[in-house]
């Protein structure tokens, strides 16, 4: 999104620098003859000025939106929904989860899976096929873990799935 948001500036940036350039027909103050400072009256700009301003800045800003497309900036950020508010594993043995994925580009995913530090749990899975909206997490816990969490993370969107060791 920074890239889009940078290209995005530059271009109203430019069309205003533009704009200034071909001259509104402001003109800076002059002295007089006493030494003194008199404002210049600027020139009344061409009726049409604001007209070709305001095609300039749309046809700006639909280049820029193009661009931001094209570079792929423009996508909406993934959401994601666990199918459960805390997953519930016996020691020793493993639990899936199902997590839904409702927004954003459905392109192929792999969702990064963090189990909290000391908590000797694992999780594997959280990889979405192109056009998916459902992928599946399995978390093991060996006998000796405890209750913790897991971290489930894809670009800005960030999850934390608590797990109740039985």
């Amino acid at each position: 999104m920074g890239k889009a948001m940078l290209i995005l500036v530059g271009m109203v940036v430019l069309g205003f620098a533009i704009l200034l350039w071909m001259g509104l027909g402001i003109k800076a103050p002059t002295a007089d003859s006493n030494g003194g400072f008199s404002p210049t009256i600027p020139d009344l700009p061409n009726i049409n000025l604001k007209k070709n301003a305001e095609a300039t800045a749309d046809k700006i800003t639909a280049g820029v939106r193009i661009a931001a497309q094209q570079a792929g900036a423009l996508t909406k950020p993934v959401e994601l929904k666990l199918g459960k508010e805390v997953l519930e594993v016996k020691a020793g043995s493993t639990a899936s989860l199902t997590v839904t994925r409702n927004a954003g580009d459905m392109k192929a995913l792999k969702l990064e899976l963090l189990p909290a530090p000391g908590s000797k749990m694992t999780a594997s899975g959280g990889e979405y096929k192109e056009g998916e909206t459902e992928t599946t997490i399995t978390v093991a816990a060996p006998a000796d873990a405890h209750d913790a969490s897991i971290t489930i993370k894809t670009g800005d969107c960030v999850k934390l799935l608590p797990v109740s060791v039985k």
